[in-house]
């Protein structure tokens, strides 16, 4: 799944499990996300947040220009750039 604009957050999320109904539902197309069978390409991800059964891959935006500020999202779990 992945959206961002200029002005907020732009992010991918890996779902490690199958996800269910409720979140495939939030993750369609009307409500402006693409629901992908492939992995975030973290090739230009800053880093990565795991947190349960998902990542969160975070890429430049207004709200995160460095791994730093994505180490801010997540201390305990941060993944680099590249990690799966």
């Amino acid at each position: 799944m992945r959206t961002g604009s200029s002005t907020s957050s732009s992010i991918c999320i890996d779902f490690h499990v199958e996800p269910n109904a409720k979140v495939k539902s939030i993750c369609s197309e009307e409500s402006g996300y693409t629901l992908s069978q492939k992995a975030c390409d973290t090739s230009t991800a800053l880093g990565g947040c795991l947190k349960g059964n998902l990542t969160n891959w975070y890429y430049s935006s207004s709200k995160h220009s460095s791994a730093a500020d994505v180490k801010k999202e997540c201390p305990d779990d941060f993944l680099a750039a590249g990690a799966k």
